[in-house]
């Protein structure tokens, strides 16, 4: 669309991959740009698309949505969209705080069990 997120004079903050990231996501889900279809443009790998993505969203004035149904990238285009964000992130939030729950139980369980490594 027209709208944009980043003002021209602003994308020179921005390394030549992340410019191109940014200049290839639009509004609404509907409009995901997959990560496939970010490596194919940027030359990079999954884990460099999904890092410079990482990047991108604690930049002040960039919120990236994405989501599982939309399997991709975008600018969210009302609030709802960036409220269906938040929501799905909570989830994924709430679903680690109780694997590291487990791991913190299972490790003070654990603490006078001295590891022995054997030749």
């Amino acid at each position: 669309g027209g709208k944009r997120m980043i003002k021209e004079e602003k994308m020179n903050e921005f390394t030549p991959k992340q410019q191109i990231i940014l200049n290839n996501l639009s509004y609404g889900k509907e409009n995901a740009i997959s990560k496939r279809e970010l490596m194919k443009l940027t030359g990079l790998d999954e884990r460099s698309v999904r890092s410079n993505i990482a990047i991108l969203r604690k930049s002040k004035n960039i919120l990236i949505c994405s989501n599982s149904q939309s399997k991709g990238y975008y600018f969210p285009k009302d609030a709802q969209e960036a409220l269906e964000f938040v929501h799905e992130t909570n989830g994924r939030i709430a679903e680690l705080a109780k694997i590291a729950k487990k791991a913190k139980k299972w490790a003070n369980k654990n603490l006078n069990q001295i590891s022995m490594v054997v030749d």
